[in-house]
């Protein structure tokens, strides 16, 4: 149902390399097989192996540097790691293995089941705007519109003179 909100989603992993086809496998079983996978290489062991140059290895400090509005995180490790990241909402899933961890901030919340997980990650959706509506032209004010505009031009690189024609009769001047 996120997907069809029109958010993007990527299972993000703490597990080694080795396990990504058994992941997406798993994940395929289940309808997701289509969503990215990426392993955060968080104790820097896969540098040296042979999954060092995958697409779907990232290091700690890339994925510090990575952008998510909301996650789903029941480890205290990735909690801390999360806590590093500006802007993340967080569903806790409540687990007896974080339980007695104190939240990292108020953007930190518990959530028991996946119902609750969906409620937060719903309240989150509603305060940032999906990528199609963040890029939508309907929701741009006179400036940002007039800025986009002053931006475009023509091609007329395989037919310069209709190109030209087309400029003149466009009264497009730039």
């Amino acid at each position: 149902s996120w997907v069809a909100m029109g958010h993007d989603i990527t299972f993000v992993t703490g597990r080694p390399a080795s396990t990504h086809g058994g992941t997406v496998e798993w994940l395929s079983k289940r309808g997701l097989g289509s969503l990215p996978v990426i392993h955060v290489d968080k104790f820097g062991r896969e540098l040296g192996s042979m999954f060092a140059s995958r697409d779907y290895v990232v290091s700690l400090d890339d994925f510090l540097g990575m952008h998510f509005d909301f996650a789903v995180e029941d480890s205290p490790i990735g909690l801390g790691h999360l806590a590093r990241m500006n802007g993340c909402s967080v569903a806790v899933f409540d687990r007896p293995w974080n339980s007695g961890h104190r939240l990292p901030g108020p953007s930190f919340r518990r959530a028991r089941n996946w119902l609750e997980v969906d409620s937060l990650c719903r309240e989150v959706a509603a305060s940032h705007p999906t990528r199609d509506a963040a890029f939508s032209p309907s929701g741009w004010d006179d400036q940002l519109r007039d800025a986009f505009l002053s931006g475009l031009g023509i091609s007329a690189m395989y037919d310069p003179y209709g190109g030209i024609d087309f400029a003149e009769s466009r009264r497009i001047d730039r």
